[in-house]
């Protein structure tokens, strides 16, 4: 029997219909978009430019306010590092929170060794920051108020528009990480308030390597580049563009413009059967993060009394992960201690992550086989 995928929250299988929109610009089309005075580079850059309108009309922006990166690690480097740069010494503070993505939380470690100050936020219990917290936290020398929109761990969902009014009211900028949000949950930039906002591809069935970054029209002049080179993206991204790439990612959201909401609804569903066909034939199961307003494709849980490590292992045809891709290995998740969860439970908490490729049937088989196995692992 083929491997049940359920870590899509890691990484997404390229959508076949993405893969072959990507194939001709590898042997047919493989001129470089910045070549524009010869037909390969035109028919790059207009390829390049169909994909940013796509992308920009998925997400409710402007096609000049989105940016091609390598991905979401490099939008959210651009947006805190570039933010920094463009205010310090003026402004030598952000304000992030305890459950943020390593790709955040390592630039903000970084820029406190360079004398930025970092406030860390609280969360509840459910992953939720307040934004009432937030307007206290924002003093005069703050550049930026950071935050993971959509948690890849634990599921939580901020509120986007109230946190964006406060940091609007106080006079701040604000990065939203969206990674794992597209075509989960809803956004409209225009409404959203954001300053800055980061996406990666890879995480809703397009290439890896490629993500954006979505820069407010009005906040262009408050970003310096991470990237210098010979001018691609608006001077703000030196670098040769990856075409297949953005033209794979263009091609995924507009794959979820059209099937989206009937897609999340039937995840959901799936989602839940696999929660509670566990709940309901395992004692001691507690769900990490909250029970509504989550992401869709999102399950962590706590299955006391069972390593991590060790029953990872052991459900081979299944595949689910023990905590974030990017954690460390053996170590207790900082986002489950940041909501409340000792260390023994954050090391008896397990991840799953759902997609459009995933069955009812594999969501059966999962269910008996993880069952079964926690039966005869229990060893805590």
């Amino acid at each position: 029997m083929m491997k049940i995928y359920l870590d899509n929250n890691a990484t997404t299988r390229v959508d076949p219909d993405v893969l072959s929109a990507m194939m001709p610009y590898f042997d047919e089309h493989y001129g470089n978009p910045a070549s524009g005075f010869h037909s390969l580079g035109i028919y790059a850059e207009r390829s390049v430019e169909k994909a940013r309108e796509e992308i920009a009309r998925y997400y409710g922006a402007k096609p000049r306010e989105i940016i091609f990166t390598s991905g979401a690690t490099e939008s959210i480097n651009t947006a805190i590092k570039g933010t920094v740069e463009s205010f310090y010494p003026g402004k030598r503070h952000i304000i992030t929170s305890k459950i943020e993505h390593p790709a955040a939380t390592a630039i903000c470690s970084y820029l406190q060794t360079k004398g930025i100050d970092v406030t860390y936020l609280d969360v509840d219990s459910t992953g939720l920051v307040d934004p009432d917290i937030i307007a206290q936290s924002i003093r005069k020398d703050t550049a930026l108020v950071s935050l993971l929109a959509v948690n890849n761990e634990i599921g939580t969902i901020q509120p986007m528009q109230e946190i964006a009014r406060v940091t609007q009211d106080q006079g701040c900028l604000l990065h939203l990480d969206f990674s794992q949000g597209t075509g989960r949950v809803e956004l409209n930039l225009e409404n959203v308030g954001a300053d800055f906002v980061s996406f990666s591809a890879h995480k809703c069935h397009g290439p890896k390597g490629i993500g954006a970054l979505f820069i407010r029209e009005n906040s262009r002049n408050k970003l310096q580049p991470f990237i210098h080179g010979g001018g691609q993206e608006g001077g703000f991204r030196g670098g040769t563009l990856n075409v297949p790439g953005i033209v794979g990612y263009g091609k995924a959201v507009s794959i979820l413009s059209e099937i989206g909401k009937s897609e999340s609804a039937r995840i959901e569903a799936l989602r839940n059967k696999l929660y509670f066909g566990i709940c309901s034939n395992l004692n001691n199961v507690y769900l990490n993060g909250p029970q509504t307003n989550r992401l869709v494709t999102n399950l962590n849980i706590v299955l006391e009394g069972i390593d991590s490590g060790r029953f990872v292992g052991a459900t081979k045809d299944v595949v689910f992960s023990s905590g974030a891709a990017c954690a460390g290995i053996g170590q207790a998740s900082h986002v489950l201690l940041a909501i409340g969860r000792t260390i023994q439970q954050a090391k008896t908490s397990f991840r799953f992550g759902l997609s459009r490729f995933t069955t009812e049937a594999e969501i059966d088989y999962a269910i008996e086989l993880i069952v079964r196995e926690a039966v005869k692992n229990k060893t805590i």
